[in-house]
Parts: C-alpha cells; sequence; structure tokens
C-alpha cells in the first residue's frame, strides 16, 4: 500500500508541465492505482498555493469523463509560475473509497469500513519544462 501510495504520488507528478492538462495528473495515478488493483479516496484533492492556502486549481486524482473534465475545470492546462500540491489518498485492495470524518475534531477521516489508507503529499511549482517538487 505505501509503495503504490508513493508511486501514485510520482507519477502525479510527473504528469504536471507546462501546457499539460490538470486531468493529466489524474490519468497518471489512476493508471498506478490500477496496476496494484487498489483505490483512490476521490473526496480529497490536490490544491493550489496561493494567499489563500486552498487555492485553485483542485488537482484531482482519478480519472474523469470528459464531462466531469468540463464540469470540474480539469481540461485546463498548467502554466509555469503555479504552485499546487500533489496529494493522492489510495485506499487497499477491496476497500472502501468512501470516508467519514469525525465530528470530535472535524479533521480525523477513515474509510467507513475501517480499511488501510495511504497519503503522499508534495507542493509543486510548474515551470518552464517541467516542474520543480519544493517539498523534498
Amino acid at each position: 500500500l505505501l509503495a503504490a501510495a508513493e508511486g501514485a504520488l510520482q507519477a502525479g507528478i510527473s504528469a504536471v508541465s507546462p501546457g499539460a492538462s490538470l486531468s493529466d495528473v489524474g490519468n497518471a495515478v489512476a493508471a498506478v492505482v490500477k496496476r496494484h488493483g487498489m483505490g483512490v479516496v476521490t473526496r480529497f484533492v490536490g490544491h493550489g498555493i496561493g494567499s489563500d492556502f486552498h487555492s485553485p486549481p483542485l488537482v484531482y486524482h482519478h480519472q474523469q469523463s470528459w464531462l466531469e473534465r468540463v464540469l470540474l475545470g480539469t481540461h485546463k492546462r498548467f502554466v509555469a509560475g503555479q504552485a499546487l500540491t500533489i496529494e493522492p489518498i489510495l485506499v487497499q485492495r477491496g476497500g472502501s473509497t468512501r470516508t467519514v470524518t469525525s465530528r470530535r475534531d472535524n479533521w480525523t477521516t477513515t474509510t467507513v469500513d475501517g480499511g488501510l489508507a495511504a497519503q503522499f503529499e508534495h507542493t509543486v511549482l510548474v515551470v518552464p519544462g517541467g516542474v520543480d517538487v519544493l517539498t523534498r
């Protein structure tokens, strides 16, 4: 699970470059998830880093249909200078991708079946010709 989650993060990062679409990240993550027979939590997304911590664009970590890409805005292209996070959450083979957040602290989140999940995250900067990872 951990190796797959880290691989999904790396695949998502590799999909980022000027001119690539936001949906390329979800496609790259989905390929890793499928290869390992796991699931990805779709409720949580990566996001832009700007004057507000959770700024646009939203970065989805799952594959989307053409209509979803238009409705979610993931058909849009990366441009140099954007800072954003890539942070897919993978769940164990056969586990639920649905989650619930604790009412006690409004932060702690678990899968509804109590299954294992793993997440790795980096903040990246889109630069001419590619991407720089800012949080290594």
